[in-house]
């Protein structure tokens, strides 16, 4: 609907200036994107329905303008223009909008004016508002107003008419009054409108004084009505928001005051004053905003061991053919169903035969070539919105003579019909549906014809490949195209649809593929949506090989590397993983971007950790497997050492230093955390013997090793001695022999065992040569043993009857003291006198000491004489000796010879010295030979107990005994002596401090018998 911007423009040239900008306004281009529609004058109320998914429009209001009167241009006034009112308003899609449109004649409130019933100039009506109401009908409804202009005033030459106010920006002008030779006597103009009442009527009279005509006032919505005095009448007001007031009458008539405009419903509204000529108009502009419907976001999972999938949109049917009735070939099948903003033509065919069915479209008969036969096709031309993208087309085929075509294509206008979209095999027999995969072909706008072939027939132009429709229970030809998003503007027009990132082949890759459609309509205006398609890797790695186990010789786990152990899931790489030493494979659809392990532990010997190997992919999808990693301990060396025994006697420093070694002998290393143990004394045996045991432990974490040795010290043995025999020296020997024999006897000790023994003994210097005994004691002092001790006899003893300590065997002279040697020339002197008397002994010397004395032999026996010394050597000579006879010691008696008897014939001769005066006379020996016995006589004073001691002649003790007296005088005590051999013997007697000696000699004469010889 258009108008006409410039119509019956008739302005006094005070208004040229306004006309300019009104053109210059009107004619500002409409943005293309912006839907208008224009309400124009029509004199009744008209409506509009909100579109759908309209919610915002543009109101442009003009009011109309004021009627001129009758005659203007001749003494009357004009109508002023209409004033403007625009603003947004928000609506919602449905919403009935009422639209009134104001007229030059008044229509919509311009008050009106009146006339006289004769002849004259007439004013003008006031010009209609324009308004736009929601909710209803009435005044309060109204959401914007543009007010009408005044009209103008009737006049007669030669009074002038006045002009009418214009319509207002918010507060409507004034009409002007009458002029002319009537003054002061006139009609006033109107008074206009404003935002809270109507404009006054104008005065008509003496103004201001004596107004008899006044216009008619304005109102909510309507302009007053002009008055009119005789036949001239005043100018209407205006309508409006509130309307303006009617002109006053007088001579000449004032025009009517414009109405005011309303913007209080509407934002961003703005008014502006004597806008518009001519009748009124409404234009509501709006964004025609497209309705663009994406999906929802589309989530698929991957296909297995792909990081991909395959998604096919939905499909809608968009076009369909189907034959019904009889049909023949060359019959041209319409549509039977077409698509939202699809449109399309018959389905046609060229080059193939003409034959009629029932409720089937004959196409045939079939070539038997192998290739596409360009000549003989089914066609179809569709128009499709902007970026359709085809599915596929259905073909419901029927052959009947099995000799049917066994290929079907289907090419497109797109590339001139050059190339195969698709190509099928078809069963040359019976019914088949047909499905052309239209998938691949690239997004269509506007018009495409399809052509569809069959060939390849077994008997060339034998068979068909038919049409089926409904009526023989098919679908006949069907086209499909993916349904992704859906558009219809605001008109119901459905714009063309480009899509961003689909992808030809339906695959679309792990993770989010943003699909954006872009709509446009016919003016250009577009829309965007977007949704996802989201692909989801739900398919965990896999892990064809988890890494080898492992082994470490090591005490803990600081010694596992490639990775280090770590019991917290610790970040590694899958060159690690795979790598030596773990050798580990595996693999993901879409790659493994992480690699983890977490490390624990158990046991300690070994210590057993359990590796736990995570893959992960980009999903978050992971697998794991576990690798056991043994730490076993290093070898344990363990050595014991050997047993060690020491001799005895060894020294202590010895002992300590081999023990000190022994102690060390046994060594242990290696292992975990070793600890090597002795137990053992501190101290090695002592010298004396002993035995220590050790015993060695190493521990480690693992094991305990250990060993018992044992260091041993020899006991010596015990100390033996082997004491020297007895031994007895006879009196013919010299002092050194004497010594010498004693010394050697004394070194003849012997002595074995002990330790670091000593012999001592008591012995001190030899017996003399000439009688003597010493009992030794030998003493063997040892470190590791008491003393032990023997004791022996060493005497110098033999017969010697005159007791000078010279036996009788080399005596040399019997009776007298062989051992004086005063002059020591080694001889002695009783035999070797020496040759000066003052080398003589005294007591050997007499007369004074000048003579000697000499025991001289006679034969009446022997007998001491005095004598010179010269005259000694006759007696030696002679038998004697020098010294008085019985010098030697033995009582100093003189010897007697003793008669042999009858049971000593042979015998030698024995002497028998007499008891000198100092023997003890209280012991009396009585042999008994017959009985082997010897009675002794003990005669005693007191009574008390006596000791008796039995000699041999070398002092050796044979018998000792106590006896009691009981108190008696008297004693007898009888001693066997079977036992004894021939010799010299000695009896002694103690009682206290008294003693007594007797001798008595045994001389054996027969086997059985004994010869006892009492001294």
């Amino acid at each position: 609907m258009k108008f006409n911007l410039i119509r019956n423009l008739h302005f006094p040239k005070v208004h040229i200036f306004m006309c300019l900008i009104l053109f210059q306004f009107l004619f500002v281009p409409l943005i293309q994107s912006q839907t208008t529609v224009t309400f124009n004058y029509t004199g009744a109320p008209q409506s509009w329905t909100v579109p759908a998914g309209i919610t915002s429009i543009t109101i442009k209001a003009y009011g109309a303008q004021g009627q001129n009167s009758a005659c203007a241009g001749n003494f009357g006034g004009y109508g002023l223009n209409g004033g403007y009112a625009t603003g947004d308003l928000v609506v919602t899609p449905g919403q009935v909008l009422n639209i009134y449109v104001g007229g030059q004649s008044g229509y919509n409130g311009g008050g009106l004016a009146y006339c006289c019933p004769a002849a004259g100039c007439k004013g003008g009506n006031g010009g209609g508002a324009s308004d736009v109401r929601a909710g209803g009908i009435a005044l309060a409804d109204r959401v914007i107003v543009a007010g009408g202009g005044g009209g103008g005033g009737g006049g007669e030459n030669p009074y002038q008419g006045g002009d009418g106010g214009i319509g207002g920006a918010l507060n409507g002008n004034n009409g002007t009054g009458s002029t002319g030779s009537c003054a002061p006597w006139s009609g006033q103009g109107g008074y206009g409108g404003s935002q809270s009442s109507g404009g006054a009527g104008g005065c008509g009279g003496l103004f201001p004084t004596n107004c008899m005509f006044n216009g008619y006032p304005g109102s909510l919505g309507l302009g007053g009505d002009g008055n009119n005095q005789d036949w001239r009448g005043g100018g209407g007001g205006g309508g409006g928001y509130y309307g303006g007031g009617g002109g006053g009458s007088y001579c000449a008539n004032g025009g009517g005051g414009g109405g005011s405009s309303y913007i209080g419903s509407v934002t961003n509204g703005t008014t502006t004053g004597g806008l518009n000529t001519g009748d009124g108009i409404l234009i509501i502009t709006y964004e025609c905003l497209i309705s663009l419907t994406c999906p929802a976001d589309i989530s698929v999972n991957s296909l297995p061991d792909l990081c991909s999938t395959i998604y096919n949109f939905p499909s809608e049917l968009v076009l369909q053919y189907n034959p019904t009735g009889i049909v023949c070939g060359n019959t041209p099948i319409p549509p039977s169903n077409v698509g939202l903003g699809y449109s399309a033509n018959n389905l046609t065919t060229v080059g193939l035969s003409n034959a009629c069915n029932g409720g089937t479209l004959p196409v045939g008969r079939i070539t038997g070539s192998p290739t596409v036969p360009t000549g003989q096709y089914l066609t179809f031309n569709v128009n499709v919105p902007g970026g359709t993208r085809f599915e596929h087309l259905s073909y419901d085929k029927r052959s009947y003579l099995d000799q049917g075509p066994t290929k079907a294509s289907i090419r497109s206008s797109l590339d001139g019909f050059s190339a195969d979209i698709s190509t099928i095999s078809v069963n040359p027999s019976g019914f088949q549906s047909l499905n052309f995969n239209l998938s691949g072909m690239a997004p269509v706008s506007g018009s495409i014809t399809f052509r569809i072939y069959f060939y390849g027939a077994p008997v060339d132009l034998a068979d068909w490949a038919d049409l089926d429709g409904t009526e023989r229970g098919k679908n006949g030809l069907r086209l499909y195209a993916f349904k992704i998003a859906s558009a219809v503007d605001c008109v119901g027009d459905i714009p063309s649809i480009v899509y961003t990132n689909i992808s030809p082949s339906a695959t679309y890759p792990v993770g989010t593929t943003t699909i954006t459609a872009t709509a446009t309509d016919q003016f250009g205006n577009t829309a965007e949506c977007s949704f996802n398609i989201i692909v989801k890797d739900v398919q965990a790695p896999n892990i064809t090989k988890c890494p080898d186990n492992r082994s470490f010789v090591a005490c803990n786990t600081n010694a596992i590397h490639s990775p280090a152990y770590n019991e917290n899931e610790t970040g590694s790489s899958y060159a690690v993983y795979s790598n030596a030493p773990n050798n580990g494979t595996g693999n993901d659809n879409c790659g493994i971007t992480n690699v983890t392990y977490k490390d624990s532990k158990s046991g300690t010997c070994p210590i057993v950790v359990t590796r736990t190997w995570k893959l992960t992919d980009n999903a978050g999808n992971s697998k794991t497997c576990s690798q056991q990693i043994n730490i076993t301990e290093p070898s344990v060396n363990f050595s014991c050492g050997s047993s060690v025994t020491m001799s005895s006697c060894s020294s202590s420093s010895a002992i300590g230093s081999a023990y000190a070694s022994f102690l060390t002998s046994t060594t242990g290393s290696g292992g975990c955390n070793g600890s090597f143990t002795t137990n053992a004394p501190n101290n090695p045996p002592g010298i004396c013997g002993g035995m220590a045991t050790a015993i060695w432990t190493y521990t480690t974490d693992c094991s305990s090793n250990s060993c018992s040795r044992t260091f041993t010290v020899n006991a010596p043995a015990t100390v033996s001695v082997t004491c020297p025999e007895n031994k007895n020296e006879d009196l013919c020997h010299t002092q050194a022999e004497i010594d010498n024999s004693y010394s050697n006897w004394l070194n003849s000790f012997q002595y074995t065992g002990g330790c670091n023994g000593s012999v001592s003994h008591n012995g001190g210097s030899a017996p003399s040569r000439y009688g003597g005994t010493k009992t030794v004691t030998w003493t063997v002092t040892s470190t590791c043993q008491g003393p032990v001790t023997c004791s022996a006899v060493f005497s110098v003893s033999g017969a010697d009857d005159d007791c000078d300590g010279v036996g009788n065997g080399c005596d040399q002279c019997p009776g007298g003291n062989d051992k004086i040697d005063n002059n020591n020339d080694g001889k002695p002197d009783c035999k070797f006198p020496p040759s000066n008397i003052n080398q003589i002994i005294n007591a050997w010397k007499c007369s004074g000491n000048t003579k000697v004395q000499v025991c001289s032999k006679s034969s009446g026996g022997y007998k001491t004489v005095c004598t010179y010394l010269s005259a000694v050597q006759n007696h030696i000579n002679a038998g004697g000796y020098l010294g008085p006879c019985g010098n030697s010691g033995c009582g100093g008696g003189n010897l007697t010879r003793l008669e042999k008897n009858v049971f000593m014939t042979g015998e030698e001769v024995v002497y028998q010295y007499d008891l000198t005066a100092s023997d003890y006379q209280g012991i009396e020996l009585y042999p008994n030979p017959a009985q082997n016995v010897l009675y002794v006589k003990v005669q005693s004073n007191t009574g008390n107990p006596i000791d008796l001691v039995l000699y041999n002649n070398i002092g050796q003790k044979l018998f000792a005994e106590t006896y009691s007296m009981n108190h008696q005088q008297e004693l007898v005590i009888p001693i066997g002596i079977n036992q004894f051999s021939n010799g010299l013997y000695f009896v002694k007697i103690m009682n206290g401090i008294d003693r007594e000696v007797k001798s008595f000699t045994i001389q054996k004469i027969k086997l059985i018998f004994f010869r006892i010889y009492l001294k």
